[in-house]
């Protein structure tokens, strides 16, 4: 992954800090602190070294080739979790005073990492579950898998051991199943229903499996047929069967002992790892009943200026009945995959003459759309962003084109601005294209920031002056209700005890979805990824909150290009951190 400059640099940057411990120099650093700057930064490279050999997810989004297919074994976790206790204690010295404040940042971000990794191997192998579709892993395997490109002689060998090592991955994924079954942790009923497809369509039937190697895929490979035969071997030997096994137990003992209910207050011990996956989602310190009450106090915000385009509108009747209008009215709905992508891809070309006036910079990366994998569409409400890396150059919004008939286009301009420009192509590629940031930083990524970016960037849109008509607002207020509806669902359903009829009523009210959109969204939350549709909306605040902080402190010197510049070109940060780094913007331009 690293490339020769990078690793030429890292090997400088050990020899620097070797150099100044045989001169005993180590507790006694040279004036410019460049001691604990060579440390920091071999510490970063030796991390990021580790987390692409060990986190499928991160591999699979920086284009990385790993060996094999990292084990999610409980003996990996606790490797995993040693790992970063070692490099936790190799921090300690780094001196904080003697770095630039770019290194500070670094040295605060990776704490920060090393300690929530610790922390997830005390708690998540119990409460986890990784058959889900959203599952960062199964995540990462289908796209490792279906953004593999043979660039190498090694590539084919490579490509046959992750197969073979699919086979592993399954068992442990089943072995994990029958782990938390037998602690009384069984995913409901419904996830199941959503995990089965999701499996089936990686076993596949022959040149439909996930795995398939087509004649065009294994095209200048010398031993390319051969190489295809292998692999279908593979999949038929060792693959298929653990898929199989895996299926049948998700679908006969373990769903007689699945629970109806969502949501991980039902749970024996969850409490604790809820606080941690807030804690991990977020990157604040918050109690869960303090974003419930944020969520009810934005909503309520967000109702009265509906309600005034309702009014405008000359609509009389409730809120209820005009939402009923818009889910019956066929301008906002798509007849086909073709017409949904040509009508997300037309506000790009309106945001696109201004970008100048709001950015200093803008990524060399193209973008584009693309669709779904089908097998993902079922359970996803909509789609991803899936950013450039050495296997695939171009960044892609992922879009879910099923059910179109249910599917509405009200706020498609602000979910194009959410996913692209200036939303997570902008943040994702920018920091992956500053070469002046340590490797560990170009590809570090913290929910609450990029997708509170991503938020904050569909509101942008809004100033920006993009949503021209009043349909296209009230579009966008309706995607932020959504995303302020996640704050009371989803600590409702995971520490308040909320029943998933509660969720789906309440969510029914407060937003434009529809109800197997509503049903995938609650499923998300309390099985996928409790918290961690907590981070748009606070992460969307914090940098709300920041920019109104330096506006006020700089007066006539605030500009918002260099306020954005701020945000963006230092990359990803817990926004703990984010907080510190605004600050210290202020004082440097006062």
């Amino acid at each position: 992954m690293m490339t020769a400059r990078a690793r030429l640099r890292a090997v400088t940057l050990r020899l620097v800090f070797l150099l100044a411990t045989l001169l005993g120099t180590a507790c006694s650093e040279p004036p410019d602190g460049s001691t604990s700057t060579a440390l920091l930064h071999e510490i970063g490279e030796s991390y990021f070294d580790h987390l692409v050999r060990e986190d499928l997810y991160f591999a699979a989004a920086v284009g990385f080739k790993p060996e094999r297919l990292p084990s999610i074994r409980p003996e990996a976790y606790r490797e995993n979790a040693e790992v970063a206790r070692r490099h936790l204690a190799r921090l300690d010295a780094v001196r904080p005073e003697n770095l630039e404040h770019s290194d500070a940042l670094t040295l605060a971000a990776l704490r920060w990492d090393l300690e929530r990794e610790i922390e997830r191997f005390e708690l998540s192998g119990d409460f986890y579950f990784e058959a889900m579709p959203r599952s960062v892993r199964t995540y990462g395997l289908e796209s490792l898998f279906s953004s593999f490109r043979f660039k190498e002689p090694a590539d084919g060998e490579r490509y046959l051991v992750y197969v073979r090592d699919t086979a592993e991955y399954t068992n442990a994924v089943h072995a994990s199943m029958r782990h938390q079954a037998g602690l009384g942790i069984v995913m409901p009923r419904a996830a199941i229903d959503l995990a089965i497809p999701v499996w089936r369509g990686f076993r596949g039937k022959n040149d439909e499996s996930l795995f398939h190697l087509s004649e065009d895929r294994v095209q200048g490979l010398v031993d390319g047929e051969d190489l295809r035969q292998r692999v279908a071997s593979a999949v038929d030997e060792q693959v298929r069967p653990a898929i199989d096994e895996l299926i049948e137990y998700m679908d006969g003992d373990y769903r007689s002992q699945a629970p109806a209910a969502v949501g991980y207050a039902q749970y024996p011990g969850a409490e604790r790892y809820y606080l941690y996956r807030i804690r991990f989602g977020v990157t604040l310190e918050l109690e869960p009943e303090e974003i419930h009450r944020q969520g009810l106090e934005r909503l309520a915000s967000l109702e009265k200026e509906m309600a005034e385009i309702r009014r405008s509108l000359g609509f009389t009747g409730s809120r209820e009945e005009f939402h009923e209008s818009l889910a019956n009215d066929p301008r906002f709905f798509a007849k086909t995959p073709e017409e949904m992508e040509r009508r997300l891809q037309a506000p790009l070309a309106k945001i696109e003459p201004l970008i100048d006036q709001y950015f200093l910079r803008r990524p060399q990366a193209p973008y584009g759309l693309r669709r779904l994998p089908r097998n993902f569409e079922a359970s996803m409400s909509f789609g991803y962003y899936w950013p450039p890396n050495t296997n695939e150059p171009k960044g892609h919004y992922n879009y879910n084109a099923s059910n179109l008939e249910k599917r509405s286009l009200i706020a498609a301009a602000d979910l194009i601005y959410h996913e692209l420009v200036p939303g997570h192509h902008f943040q994702i590629v920018l920091q992956a294209e500053n070469e002046s940031l340590p490797i560990y930083r170009r590809h570090a990524f913290y929910l609450a920031f990029a997708e509170g970016w991503a938020v904050y960037a569909s509101q942008l849109a809004g100033e920006m002056g993009l949503y021209e008509d009043p349909y296209s607002r009230y579009g966008s207020l309706s995607s932020q209700a959504f995303f302020a509806t996640r704050l009371v669902v989803d600590t409702g359903i995971n520490h308040m005890g909320w029943s998933e009829e509660e969720a789906f009523h309440f969510m029914r009210e407060n937003t434009l979805k529809e109800e197997s959109n509503i049903r995938a969204e609650i499923l998300r939350y309390g099985v996928s990824g409790p918290a961690q549709a907590l981070g748009y909306e606070l992460g969307r605040y914090k940098i709300a909150e920041l920019r109104e902080r330096a506006r006020t402190a700089l007066g006539d010197r605030f500009d918002i290009r260099r306020f954005h510049a701020a945000v963006l070109d230092d990359g990803s940060l817990p926004l703990a951190v984010l907080e510190d780094h605004i600050d210290w913007f202020i004082e440097q331009n006062q």
